[in-house]
């Protein structure tokens, strides 16, 4: 197994413990500071969690659509279940922004990746075909 084939799947593991944590702790991290700073921790948390999921294999067809019923979820929970917490609907807004930016980017490095594979001619095969291989 090489480097990168272990690393995919513990950035993932760990992106998606940071998302749970941060979403179902009893109490928000530290006190209310930068106005709009939490709308920011949504996204990047949301489009960590696409892009990790995605790169490391996880089908978009119900990964995209898992991800985004756990953003409204989680505020529900919050709002119902969490005494401390309170559910958002723009944290869940800024959630599904950043599912959309997660899987945009995934979508992208995926492109990027495998034209990469095809274009570098440092890649061709002894037959002379670039494009094989």
């Amino acid at each position: 197994m090489t480097q990168r084939s272990t690393l995919r799947p513990a950035l993932f593991g760990a992106t998606l413990v940071v998302n749970l944590v941060l979403l179902y702790w009893p109490r928000t991290a530290g006190p209310a500071g930068v106005p709009g700073l939490d709308k920011v921790v949504h996204v990047v948390t949301f489009a960590s969690l696409a892009w990790t999921g995605l790169r490391v294999g996880l089908g978009p067809r119900w990964w995209v659509p898992l991800l985004c019923a756990h953003a409204v979820t989680s505020e529900v929970v919050q709002a119902v279940f969490l005494p401390h917490r309170s559910g958002d609907v723009l944290d869940a807004v800024a959630d599904l922004v950043g599912v959309l930016l997660g899987s945009v980017a995934a979508d992208a490095s995926w492109w990027r990746g495998r034209r990469g594979a095809v274009d570098d001619p440092r890649r061709s095969t002894a037959g002379g075909n670039p494009g094989a291989g």
